[in-house]
Parts: C-alpha cells; sequence; structure tokens
C-alpha cells in the first residue's frame, strides 16, 4: 500500500464560497508535493478535505494539513476535515492536532458548517 496513489479531485460539492477536495489513498511523503500543489491552487473562503478515501497518513501527511491550516487562517480561510477514519483520527487524537483542526462526519457537515 506504501505505493498506493493518491488521487485528488474536486468534488461537485464545490461552489465559490467551498471548495472540496476529495482525497483517495495514504497521504506519504511520496505524494507531498502533489498534495500541497492541489491544496495552494484553491482560494476559497472554505476548503474541505474529503478524507473519507484516505486509509492511513503519514507525518509528512500530517504537517502538509497543519501548514494548509495555518496558511488558510493567515488568510482569512478556514481548512476542515471530513470523513476522517479510525486510523487517521488515531493519529489526530496522538498528536493532540484534533484539538487544533475542525473534523467533520461527512462532506454536508463540513460544507454547511
Amino acid at each position: 500500500m506504501p505505493d498506493a496513489p493518491l488521487n485528488i479531485t474536486t468534488s461537485p460539492d464545490s461552489n465559490d464560497a467551498a471548495t472540496v477536495l476529495v482525497l483517495d489513498g495514504p497521504i506519504v511523503i511520496a505524494h507531498l508535493f502533489q498534495f500541497q500543489t492541489r491544496l495552494r491552487e484553491h482560494t476559497t473562503p472554505k476548503i474541505v478535505l474529503d478524507l473519507s478515501g484516505v486509509p492511513y497518513m503519514d507525518s509528512s501527511g500530517l504537517g502538509a494539513i497543519l501548514n494548509s491550516h495555518v496558511s488558510a487562517q493567515k488568510n482569512g480561510r478556514a481548512l476542515l476535515l471530513a470523513g476522517v477514519n479510525e486510523r487517521v483520527h488515531a493519529l489526530l487524537q496522538l498528536t493532540k492536532v484534533d484539538a487544533i483542526l475542525k473534523i467533520y462526519p461527512d462532506v454536508a457537515t463540513a460544507v454547511a458548517a
């Protein structure tokens, strides 16, 4: 699974106020450049990362999400997570990042927030 690709698509739920990026695959160091580039492309007030297709994430993926969160906040925007599975959620809890990032059970709830 470490060689599994990371596919990033823009969801039809996206609009002028929110961009929903659907991630399918692991967020690991091998995909870091692609992931960061796609995140920087979007400047809507709200970016929702649909992580329901992410089986796991390493520390570089976590760092990229945190950097994007900080960057979004500095620019008056929000980065939200949706559909986080148990394994990724355990990483967020272990690193205490779950207290910093806004995590929603699904994309619809995150977009509406």
